[in-house]
């Protein structure tokens, strides 16, 4: 178990600061497809991707659960809390 969540994680432990580091060197701005549920369990990743100028792309509330799987009737409560959530941490909508 350890193994496969370190796969999984290896980008918010390390390969973040690796990839700030080369986009820094060539002064190239990211843009990060972020899912909300980030802000709410590793929210120094996207306090990182803020302090290098990057923008912030709503990608939905977590990869587990895909959007287009939501019933209509609560696809707007869904993407407002989706908003909402980028928002409170980020500043910006």
């Amino acid at each position: 178990m350890v193994r496969e969540w370190a796969q999984r994680d290896f980008g918010n432990r390390i390969g973040l600061d690796r990839v700030i580091r080369v986009l820094d060197r060539h002064n190239v701005r990211g843009t990060v497809a972020l899912n909300s549920d980030v802000c709410v369990h590793m929210p120094e990743v996207v306090r990182a991707c803020l302090a290098h100028g990057w923008e912030l792309m709503g990608h939905g509330k977590t990869n587990t659960h895909r959007l287009n799987e939501v019933p209509p009737e609560e696809e707007r409560v869904l993407v407002k809390e989706i908003l909402d959530t980028i928002e409170g941490l980020s500043g910006t909508r």
